[in-house]
């Protein structure tokens, strides 16, 4: 598990460093070049590889219009033994002053595996509203996390994964 996060994580590092060097080209390399890749906004569905990268192109036409990308508050959980799962918050920041323009929304991302290599096939993200709440700051490139999200499930056959709650309508 920890070997696949990492693997993630050094993806979405590699990609920032190629936003903020302006280099969209690059940064779209973390995805798989694939017809069902799927992008997922708040507003629209853009699927396939090709599609996404218009639409980065209709929103980013330039490397001046693409500020700095960073992330907070990654977490990760495998899926199976070929699909991970990311959350986490973006931060872009459009202006280099303290207190310019900065957009930020939360993310969710499904990697997949394919030849050793990690790339990303699906990407949610939402338009964060109002101040951004406050998380973990991404260590700098080449770090690792320590904290790791722990599967929220509880191990088949565990007595109290069978006994139903009173906030589960339905069942009593």
């Amino acid at each position: 598990d920890q070997v696949a996060w990492e693997n993630c994580k050094n993806l979405l590092l590699q990609q920032a460093e190629a936003w903020n060097r302006g280099e969209l080209e690059v940064f779209v390399l973390g995805y798989r070049r694939s017809p069902r890749t799927l992008f997922v906004t708040d507003d629209e569905v853009r699927v396939g590889f090709d599609e996404m990268l218009a639409r980065y192109k209709e929103t980013y036409p330039d490397p001046g219009s693409m500020g700095k990308l960073s992330f907070e508050s990654l977490r990760f959980m495998n899926i199976d033994a070929d699909h991970v799962i990311c959350t986490g918050t973006f931060i872009l920041r459009l202006s280099p002053e303290p207190d310019g323009e900065e957009r930020w929304g939360r993310f969710s991302l499904i990697f997949r595996q394919e030849n050793d290599t990690w790339k990303i096939t699906m990407d949610y993200m939402t338009k964060g509203v109002g101040v951004r709440p406050a998380g973990e700051i991404l260590p700098r490139p080449g770090t690792v996390e320590t904290k790791r999200n722990i599967d929220p499930l509880p191990p088949k056959g565990d007595a109290a994964a069978s006994q139903p709650t009173k906030d589960e309508p339905g069942k009593q």
